[in-house]
């Protein structure tokens, strides 16, 4: 019979342990920022996304309407490191014109005797300014008029309370808020008599619909662009940007800093990134950022990757960055 040899099970050596650990660091340094950074980036497309979707939706919701509509960014009040961010983007609408509370409603443009590009108005058969103030009772702002069936456009400022307001062309000077229509007392006239108007106001937000980001991602406002120049003016003057939408779904006006109603002639750059790279003011020189771009021509949102550029930022890096963009662009013909 043979004899029985008893079974020894050998363990680890320290050494043996040693090389372990050191496998599993190497694991730890090399392979977790990797997939924290996938996960990272993962969040930001996930929320450029989702931006593009609510713009899109915003589109559809405006052609549903008949006067349009929009949407609306609400910037923070205080910066992330030195830029301007957001969290929060709303629908907006846009109310139906006001035509005065009777069919015979009138109105009667009286010049001003020392500013001739001013005028008195004097609206009789039914005037009413509540269809023409917000929930607090304040006047919309963005208010234009058109006498007559006219399409030329005119700022509107109502007398509270009362059946009279006054009226100034689009020059671009003084209170007027709309775009610079290059209205002069030798290029446009004043209506004469009693004429028909239409009263149209500025966008309303929708409460009951809006998109917040959260986890870590945000707009970054600052570099963010219409063409290649920045949304804001600096200083900043306003707490919202607006992008508006005619009844067909196609982007007409923009409006940065509460004050400026602009064509949307260029393409609309809204730029999503981590908290983490907006307050470092590294959003355009690594990766990670995404682009949401809103085309005039069609408003169709696109969505691509930031190409990192090398500091410091000018605007050819800031139109390379927004190479990828581009493209996705110009394939669908927009």
């Amino acid at each position: 019979m043979l004899a029985h040899s008893p079974y020894h099970r050998r363990g680890m050596t320290l050494v043996e342990l040693m090389v372990v650990v050191l496998i599993l660091g190497l694991l730890a340094v090399t392979v977790l920022p990797n997939l924290a950074n996938s996960a990272d980036s993962r969040k930001i497309r996930e929320a450029a996304r989702a931006v593009s979707s609510f713009v899109a939706a915003s589109q559809s919701q405006a052609i549903s309407g008949r006067s349009g509509g929009g949407i609306r960014i609400d910037v923070l009040g205080s910066p992330m490191g030195s830029n301007d961010a957001a969290l929060d983007v709303g629908m907006v609408m846009i109310p139906q014109p006001y035509c005065g509370d009777d069919p015979g409603s009138v109105v009667t443009v009286v010049p001003d005797s020392i500013d001739s590009s001013m005028a008195a108005l004097t609206f009789t058969g039914g005037f009413s300014d509540d269809p023409l103030k917000n929930a607090s009772g304040n006047i919309l702002p963005h208010l234009g008029i058109r006498f007559g069936g006219s399409r030329i456009e005119f700022m509107f400022v109502p007398t509270l309370g009362s059946a009279t307001g006054t009226v100034y062309m689009q020059d671009g000077v003084g209170p007027s808020s709309l775009p610079n229509l290059n209205q002069t007392i030798d290029n446009t006239s004043w209506p004469q008599g009693a004429v028909c108007y239409e009263i149209t106001a500025g966008p309303l937000r929708d409460g009951n619909t809006s998109l917040t980001l959260g986890d870590g991602v945000a707009i970054d406002m600052t570099n963010s662009y219409v063409g290649t120049g920045n949304i804001f003016s600096v200083p900043r003057l306003s707490d919202s940007v607006y992008l508006l939408f005619d009844s067909a779904g196609v982007p007409t006006s923009w409006i940065n800093d509460g004050l400026t109603k602009q064509p949307f002639a260029e393409t609309l750059f809204l730029l999503i990134n981590s908290v983490e790279a907006i307050q470092n003011n590294t959003s355009l020189t690594e990766p990670g950022g995404y682009w949401v771009a809103i085309d005039p021509r069609g408003g169709v949102p696109k969505v691509a990757e930031v190409k990192p550029q090398g500091a410091p930022i000018d605007t050819q890096k800031i139109r390379d960055s927004q190479e990828y963009i581009r493209k996705g662009l110009l394939q669908t013909g927009r």
